[in-house]
């Protein structure tokens, strides 16, 4: 979002200065915005309460975190080795929270890969106006995580997944009034809302276990990521543009395996939980 409001800066006033075309400006301000954020963070965030980095914590607040850990019954961390590898994909947490990882990260495809901006290009629309409508989808990202946070993790993932799939059949449509195609690439923006509380719940389920937690929640992002640099080579084809067809299609059938994923994965945890209920009796 705010990439575009730049972009809409430097297109307008940088264009040109130095003989440098606006869009290369973006890059020169965006590397100069990381590198203070890079130096903020190696400076402040506190590592974790087995190992702190001792740079913003002071001794007794470290204690305290780790006095909290204890109180909640979290284990202390461990080396990360084969036999703690294998325990881990001995699980159910792995395989079903990595494969519903792979629908979430990718059925978001809508609001990720150019389907917007390509439309309006293809309307006529000057490039100002293009970063600035575009601006849009991930504006509802904001205000949907907003909203959504006080509502429940299965039931939000439901409907949010609803709503990417209505989004994308206005869009494989395709014929429809402008006005309809606008307002489904901006709804398309609540497919990232829900990310937070995804990996929060992850974290919940995989609460007992350091290493079970580190090594999912890394697997989960490695699968989106890995999947998300070659797969759109496939599915969202430039040539199709504006009309993905197979694109918006794929995101509808990703929707519905993670509908049916959410609610193999609700099985499993609330089986788990009620385990964990009898063993205290």
């Amino acid at each position: 979002m705010s990439s575009g409001y730049i972009q809409v800066g430097a297109y307008s006033a940088l264009n040109g200065v130095h003989g440098i075309e606006g869009w290369r400006w973006l890059y020169i301000i965006c590397f100069s915005c990381t590198i203070p954020i890079a130096a903020i963070g190696f400076t402040f965030l506190p590592g974790t309460p087995d190992h702190p980095s001792g740079r913003f914590l002071t001794g007794s607040e470290n204690e305290l975190a780790q006095a909290r850990m204890a109180s909640e019954k979290r284990q202390a961390s461990r080396p990360l080795n084969l036999p703690v590898i294998k325990q881990v994909l001995r699980g159910w947490h792995f395989w079903i929270l990595v494969i519903f990882a792979f629908f979430f990260s990718q059925a978001d495809g809508v609001s990720s890969n150019s389907g917007l901006s390509l439309w309006l290009k293809a309307r006529g629309n000057s490039v100002e106006s293009i970063n600035t409508i575009t601006t849009v989808s991930p504006a509802v990202t904001i205000v949907t995580s907003i909203i959504w946070r006080r509502s429940s993790g299965v039931a939000l993932i439901a409907v949010t997944a609803g709503l990417n799939i209505f989004a994308s059949v206005i869009l494989a449509i395709w014929d429809v009034p402008d006005g309809l195609k606008y307002f489904a690439f901006f709804l398309s923006g609540t497919a990232d809302a829900i990310a937070a509380i995804i990996y929060a719940w992850t974290n919940e389920i995989c609460a007992g276990d350091t290493e079970e937690r580190a090594v999912v929640i890394s697997s989960m992002n490695t699968v989106g990521n890995t999947f998300g640099a070659w797969l759109p080579l496939f599915v969202w084809k430039t040539v199709d543009a504006p009309r993905y067809l197979i694109g918006y299609n794929w995101t509808i059938a990703l929707d519905v395996c993670m509908l049916g994923m959410l609610f193999v994965l609700r099985h499993f945890w609330n089986r788990e939980k009620g385990q964990a209920r009898l063993s205290q009796i």
